[in-house]
């Protein structure tokens, strides 16, 4: 099926009033406390930056993994099946980083698949003209709409058309719902860690701001990095139609996320890293949780399908 270029699916003043709130708030307020708290570390202990780091990292752990294998690869692609437990756990982890409810990051996601670098793509850095004049280059352009600036854009995705099944999901629909909890909760654990480990109202309020709002500005530049980065530098190892591409660093630091070429070649795949040396910490997760009986059914291309695929044949 040609794609049709559609760029907008419907504008409700409303939904995208809201929107932009929601990306106003979720850009700026941790990127402000990032700098915060980067200003003043001077002020803290040895044994607290030590405590802070491993909290960091945890609390980015858990939300990059709620991404990676819950929205992306489970709700968007379907690449595996998870039990109902393990369903619960990723769709809240990932709805901690503050991306988005589940059923409008899948939205929108499959809405990049069907209009890759195309107009109708939510945030290809591929499709913003320059207007006569313009003194900012075309791919910095690009990058700042691919990375932020589409959050902002009038273009609401319309759920039923690119989610049916997802709708028709009590379990994910009642997840969705209550993505504000998510977020609170995701806000609240570090806040406990912080009270009980660093102590008292300090402590929580450094566990909040490290744990909460720093964890969140470092997901969200990593994860739509996969929308800039990966679709302007690196290696394209497939032809896929678009320029979606394969960056180590990205897929070492994001779970597997910056194998992106490799996804757009086969979008069904629980694997994003296919060769031995692309490392997949997600893929070796899921691998883990197929051992032990929490999920079954992954999916992966065959050497055949990656070969065909290399050559440029349609499988």
């Amino acid at each position: 099926m040609s794609k049709s270029p559609s760029p907008i699916d419907f504008t409700v003043p409303s939904l995208v009033r809201r929107k932009r709130i929601h990306a106003f708030l979720s850009l700026t307020v941790p990127f402000g406390l990032t700098i915060f708290a980067l200003a003043n570390m001077g002020s803290l202990s040895s044994s607290e930056l030590i405590q802070l780091a491993v909290l960091t990292l945890m609390m980015y752990c858990v939300g990059q993994l709620g991404i990676t294998l819950g929205f992306h690869r489970l709700f968007s692609h379907q690449s595996f099946r998870p039990n109902r437990a393990i369903t619960i756990i990723l769709g809240i982890a990932g709805s901690m980083t503050a991306q988005g409810p589940i059923l409008n990051w899948v939205s929108d996601h499959r809405r990049h698949h069907s209009f890759g670098d195309i107009p109708g793509d939510p945030h290809s850095p591929h499709t913003i003209p320059s207007p006569n004049g313009d003194i900012v280059p075309g791919k910095l352009r690009g990058f700042w709409h691919a990375q932020a600036g589409w959050l902002f854009s009038d273009s609401i995705t319309n759920m039923a058309k690119y989610s049916p099944d997802l709708l028709r999901n009590r379990l994910i629909v009642w997840l969705s719902n209550r993505y504000f909890y998510w977020v609170a909760l995701g806000l609240a654990i570090p806040t406990l860690f912080g009270w009980w480990f660093i102590g008292g109202w300090r402590g929580a309020a450094l566990g909040m701001l490290w744990g909460g709002f720093v964890r969140m500005f470092i997901s969200y530049q990593l994860t739509w990095a996969t929308n800039s980065i990966n679709h302007l530098f690196g290696r394209h190892d497939f032809k896929t139609g678009d320029h979606s591409t394969n960056i180590f660093i990205l897929g070492l630091i994001d779970f597997g996320e910056g194998w992106h070429n490799n996804h757009h070649a086969f979008p069904n795949s629980a694997r994003f890293g296919l060769k031995w040396w692309q490392i997949d910490f997600a893929w070796l997760l899921l691998q883990l949780l197929e051992k032990i009986g929490l999920v079954n059914e992954l999916k992966q291309p065959t050497p055949f399908q990656i070969q065909q695929k290399q050559k440029g044949n349609t499988i």
